[in-house]
């Protein structure tokens, strides 16, 4: 099999070339979107055709397929041509029964845009055979192609082999040099194989080339036969290769990397050296390298040549031209789209663009050129086509003279007009029939002059023309309209001065000066007078007013000039002139400037005395004074001095500014008045003290005393005021507005209870003055507050009992008082009657409970007035009870009766009682007995009197000096028994039992509810019991509650109801069921 080539038109222009490999049995092209394809294949290559949907399926005489893609797409399918040998036919297709496609071919007579030369031409024949190596034709050359394909244009593989470049392929046909048989072997020169053999060398061709070159394409294989051991030398160019024959007879010379040619044609020459030294020349095959890309140049029609599209070039469309290598191809692509160039035979090129490929407008429309020669090198060059079919010019008109405007001193120094044109422009402009040439700048900006008598004047529109030619002939015009104003129009003055007899005298003087007349609306206008100018009020008839104040106006006797001038909006300025007579004069008249009464304010003094006013005028002038709407007529005296004398019944009195007003007039008429002012102020205003009570209930307290008491009230402002209390004077800060404060320490009030008055004085800016009074009341202690009561009775010592009980304080206290007591902290409210007579209950959770230590009694009282007061009384309380008496032993007769008791010693008081040891109800009995102190045992004997008979228990009772007392119940066991069941007894006379001693009896059993407990003990319902590890305790129903110690001996303590009971931690025999 052979490579074929194929050659792709797409509908922009472009080229895409390729090979179909000698191993590709199929192979793929794309041929929708309008693609024209050339295969270098004839008719007579064909087996057969048949279509696919939309792919056209080409059969080969050798069985390779090509496949045409999207051939028969509706949106623009392909053309399919066939060429060899300069031939181009283009194949059609009918479609018959079956879907069978028949082909038809027409050779392209009348080419059209076609040429010879066009890239879908083959001027050679690709043989399709069968077999991969096939015999030559007579001259016995094998033909042999690289397998290849170009890459690009969508053309991808499709059962074929990798891409290379076209061009690259090397043809080599082996005929040999001539000398030999063209042969697979040598033969000798004898034609037997006996002797040495004539060397050989392959023939053919190289063709190498193109953009896609790689190194593997840069090689060249020279090979041939020759004799063992033979030197062979093989010359390319200025490329040298030597290797030796081998042993089967062949040698090769691989020309590759740096001994690859330059470009050229070349003819391989062969030395091949014997081992005799014998030389044979041989001719190689041939080799044609061409790796330079074509050279391609423009030579028209783009900026690098200077053209320029203009508009009356632009419908025309572009032309652009160039040359490049003979035989090359070129596309020029401008905005992404390829156009083809015709090439000549002598390379020159030419591509026609028209007016469509581009826009109106003034840029550079970039474009690539692109020329590839048909080894397949391209070059590629970027250049510009240029369009400039607009030109510009502006009329600066609002510019000109600065606001758009000419006026007369702008025409009379010519007028100047400006605008903007493309750089390199003419510009003539036409204005009031005279044309002239501006002069542009480089940047396009132009300015032209008109001179004065080019010029009209008066008022009207201009038009103004200009004409631009740009440097590429372009021609563009615009117009515009100036305003000129060369005048002021109707400007006069059109009122009389003075009246009717056109003389200003003083009353019309007076009166100011009103100056009229008229002038073109829009314009301004100023009024000079005597060096006084004034802008005049211009309405939109262009009627205008000027008035000059009294004041602006000269006096005396004169003849003034007044100057009008007006200026319209263009800038033009008129004037008028008129004379102006004034005749103002009207004499001489003063009120003196000295402070009438010496401060220019009449008080209530001075008013009563009479008022004098003087003044000055003309010798003997009558003279009409007024002051408060009071007139009196005077004469001036020969000295020019004038005097008007109020009465004190014509000063009224009050607060207020009095108007005086001096009037004369002289003989021609012209009057003059003076006025003056003077104050008046005959009382203080505004004077008085405050309402509110000095404190909230008018009573100075003692806490009030103490912060000190502030009076305050109102007068005059810049008035001074003073406040007595007591004989203490302050003086009061008076403010702007007249507030008035003052403060008294408690310094300055005495203490106690009484009434006292505010005396207040007060004096005015004028010298008037004012007083006033305030009364209240000072209450600065409580009195009477005392005690009347003695806590704790006749030895004025409070005990546990009488605590229990509480008790009643009472005292005195001033009428309207409150009373609060305090003890320990308790605070109590006391009762107290209207007759001061204040009482408290103090109950017994008020009083600490203390042995022996004084408690202070607080007594707090706040009367009426808030003041507050204290005193402190104290009480003696002991509210400890003593130990319990502690039994150490007991004595008894020989008989076991008990003789006595021993206890440990104190300062208590004690008793003894018997009571029944049987539960009986029989009550407590006093033993009588005599005391021993023993000092070093600590203790004491009570021996008794009498005896105490079996089955007694004994009561011992401490009592100390407050009368506090504590028992202890001594179980005493009957010696006639081993086992004491204790029974307590019913009945043991009221005495509070605080402990139960089962120590003097053996292995005692105590039962003990809580009522029991409850009758025994105190408040507290609290008993101990003690005893021996042999004594046991029932108390049912209890509950043990933890332990406790007391006096460094432990007690578990059991609760039972609301009775506690601590059971000696000797006792370990406790049931609680």
């Amino acid at each position: 099999m052979n490579a074929i080539n194929f050659v792709i038109r797409t509908r922009a222009g472009a080229i895409e070339r390729g090979v179909i490999g000698e191993s590709d049995q199929g192979y793929l092209i794309e041929a929708g979107n309008g693609r024209e394809i050339s295969l270098n294949l004839h008719r007579s290559d064909m087996r057969g055709y048949d279509r696919a949907g939309n792919d056209l399926q080409i059969t080969l005489a050798d069985g390779r397929v090509i496949v045409l893609e999207n051939y028969f797409d509706a949106s623009g399918g392909g053309r399919l041509f066939l060429s060899t040998d300069g031939v181009l036919s283009e194949v059609a297709f009918a479609e018959g029964d079956g879907g069978v496609l028949f082909a038809q071919y027409g050779d392209v007579a009348a080419w059209g845009k076609w040429s010879p030369d066009d890239a879908l031409i083959f001027y050679d024949r690709a043989e399709v055979i069968a077999s991969d190596v096939v015999a030559g034709d007579d001259d016995g050359g094998v033909s042999m192609l690289a397998a290849g394909l170009l890459a690009g244009g969508g053309m991808l593989p499709w059962l074929g082999a990798g891409a290379a470049a076209a061009g690259a392929a090397a043809i080599i046909s082996g005929d040999g040099d001539g000398d030999g048989d063209g042969g697979g072997g040598l033969v000798g020169s004898g034609g037997d194989s006996g002797g040495p053999k004539s060397p050989t060398v392959d023939d053919g061709e190289y063709k190498i080339g193109g953009d896609d070159l790689t190194d593997e394409d840069r090689t060249v294989l020279v090979s041939g036969t020759a004799n063992d051991g033979d030197t062979v030398v093989v010359t390319i160019g200025d490329k040298t290769q030597t290797t030796t024959t081998g042993s089967d007879g062949t040698w090769e010379v691989i020309f590759s990397g740096p001994n690859f040619p330059a470009d050229g044609t070349y003819t391989a020459i062969v030395i091949v050296t014997g081992s005799e030294g014998t030389e044979t020349p041989l001719t190689g095959p041939t080799v044609i390298i061409d790796t330079t890309p074509p050279v391609v140049n423009v030579t028209g029609g783009t900026t690098s040549m200077g053209d320029i599209v203009t508009e009356v070039e632009f419908d025309g469309g572009v032309t652009v031209t160039g040359t490049t290598e003979i035989g090359a191809s070129v596309v020029l692509i401008v905005g992404g789209v390829s156009h083809v160039a015709d090439v000549d035979a002598q390379g020159g090129w030419s591509v026609f663009l028209e007016s469509s490929v581009f826009q109106r407008g003034e840029y550079v429309s970039d474009i690539s050129i692109v020329a590839t020669d048909s080894f397949g090198n391209s070059t590629t060059i970027t250049d510009g086509i240029e369009i400039d079919t607009v030109s510009g010019v502006t009329i600066n008109t609002t510019t000109i003279e600065t606001d758009g405007i000419i006026n007369a001193d702008e025409r009379t120094d010519g007028v100047e007009i400006t605008g903007t044109t493309d750089p390199g422009s003419t510009v003539v402009v036409e204005m009031n029939g005279y044309s002239r040439t501006a002069l542009v700048d480089a940047q396009g900006n132009w300015t032209v002059t008109f001179i004065a008598t080019e010029l009209p004047v008066g008022e009207q529109m201009l038009t103004i023309s200009a004409t631009a030619t740009d440097g590429v002939g372009n021609v563009s015009s615009t117009s515009g309209q100036v305003e000129l104003d060369t005048w002021v129009r109707n400007f006069d003055i059109t009122s009389q001065a003075g009246g009717a007899d056109g003389v200003v005298n003083a009353a019309e003087a007076q009166q100011g000066l009103t100056v009229t007349g008229t002038t073109e609306p829009g314009a301004s206008v100023t009024i000079t007078l005597d060096g006084v100018s004034r802008e005049g009020s211009v309405d939109a008839a262009g009627n205008w007013t000027v008035t000059f104040l009294p004041g602006e106006l000269p006096g005396g006797e004169q003849t003034v000039t007044l100057t009008a001038s007006s200026t319209d909006l263009a800038g033009n300025t008129a004037v008028e002139t008129r004379s102006v007579v004034f005749d103002t004069d009207a004499g001489l008249l003063t009120i003196s400037p000295a402070p009438i009464e010496g401060d220019d304010v009449v008080n209530e003094a001075e008013a009563s005395d009479g008022v004098t006013i003087t003044g000055t005028s003309t010798p003997n002038a009558i003279v009409d004074v007024t002051l408060d709407g009071v007139s009196k007529t005077v004469q001036t005296d020969a000295a020019g001095i004038w005097r008007a004398n109020y009465l004190a019944g014509e000063i009224r009195p009050g607060e207020y500014e009095a108007q005086i007003t001096a009037y004369t007039v002289d003989a021609a008429g012209n009057e003059l008045t003076r006025s003056d002012t003077v104050m008046v102020d005959t009382f203080v205003r505004n004077f008085q003290v405050s309402a509110n009570p000095v404190t909230a209930d008018n009573i100075v307290n003692n806490s009030e005393q103490f912060n000190g008491v502030t009076l305050s009230g109102t007068t005059e402002p810049g008035a001074s005021l003073s406040v007595t209390v007591e004989g203490i004077t302050r003086v009061a800060n008076v403010d702007a507005m007249g507030n008035w404060t003052v403060s008294f320490s408690a310094m300055d009030l005495p203490d106690g209870t009484y009434t006292t008055t505010a005396q207040i004085s007060t004096q005015d800016a004028a010298g008037n003055t004012a007083t006033t009074s305030k009364t209240f009341q000072v209450d600065t202690e409580v009195v009477p507050l005392t005690s009347t009561s003695q806590p704790g009775g006749p030895d004025g010592v409070v005990n546990a009992a009488e605590a229990a009980q509480g008790f009643v304080l009472t005292g005195q206290v001033e009428q309207g008082s409150s009373v609060t007591v305090t003890i320990g902290g308790m605070a109590m409210v006391a009762q107290v009657t209207a007759g001061g007579v204040w009482s408290v209950n103090v109950p017994e959770s008020a009083i600490p409970s203390v042995n022996g230590q004084s408690v202070a009694i607080n007594i707090s009282a706040t009367d009426a007035a808030g003041n507050t007061a204290t005193i402190t009384e104290t009480m003696v309380v002991d509210t400890v009870t003593p130990n319990e008496p502690d039994m150490t032993a007991i004595t008894r007769d020989q008989s076991q009766a008990v003789r006595g008791i021993v206890l440990e010693t104190t300062d208590d008081t004690v008793a003894i009682d018997k009571v029944s040891s049987t539960g009986g109800n029989s009550g407590a009995q006093g033993v009588a007995f005599n005391a021993q102190d023993n000092s070093f045992t600590g203790e004491t004997t009570y021996s008794f009197n009498q005896v105490v008979p079996d089955g007694s228990h004994l009561v011992v009772t401490a009592t100390d000096s407050a009368g506090n007392s504590s028992g202890t119940y001594v179980v005493v066991d009957d010696p006639n028994t081993s086992q004491s069941n204790v029974t307590l007894a019913a009945n043991i006379g009221g005495k509070k039992i605080d402990a139960i001693d089962l120590e003097f009896t053996e292995e005692a059993s105590l039962s003990i509810t809580e009522a029991q407990i409850v009758a025994l003990t105190g408040q507290d319902n609290t008993v101990k019991v003690l005893g021996n590890s042999d004594d046991s305790v029932r108390i049912t129903g209890a509950t043990r509650t933890g332990t406790v110690v007391e006096d460094g001996e432990g007690y578990a303590s059991y609760q039972l109801g609301d009775a506690t009971v601590l059971i000696d931690d000797e006792i370990t025999n406790v049931s609680t069921i």
